[in-house]
């Protein structure tokens, strides 16, 4: 349980303590609302997010290229070699 959790019920808790403290209806109603928001944020406020790894943990990516890349006759604009129509002229490779 997260400290800003506690602490939003500990504001509730004093609102409620005011309720009974409260000498006119509108100062109840009042306190009322302020420990229902409390409550309300004390348990439906989302949870932090978990720290980030550690810089060590991950593997490095690889260093070369994964495909190999060939020219286009038409353009000569670099595509994959394993195509069989340039995406960029559609002329076939």
């Amino acid at each position: 349980m997260s400290l800003l959790r506690v602490s939003f019920a500990g504001c509730g808790i004093l609102a409620l303590a005011n309720t009974l403290l409260a000498q006119s209806a509108p100062v109840e109603y009042l306190a009322y609302l302020a420990a229902l928001a409390a409550f309300g944020l004390a348990a439906w406020w989302p949870d932090p997010l978990p720290p980030p790894p550690a810089p060590g943990q991950w593997s490095e990516p690889a260093g070369g290229q994964e495909r190999t890349l060939d020219s286009c006759g038409g353009c000569g604009r670099e595509v994959d070699a394993d195509w069989s129509m340039c995406p960029y002229c559609s002329t076939r490779l």
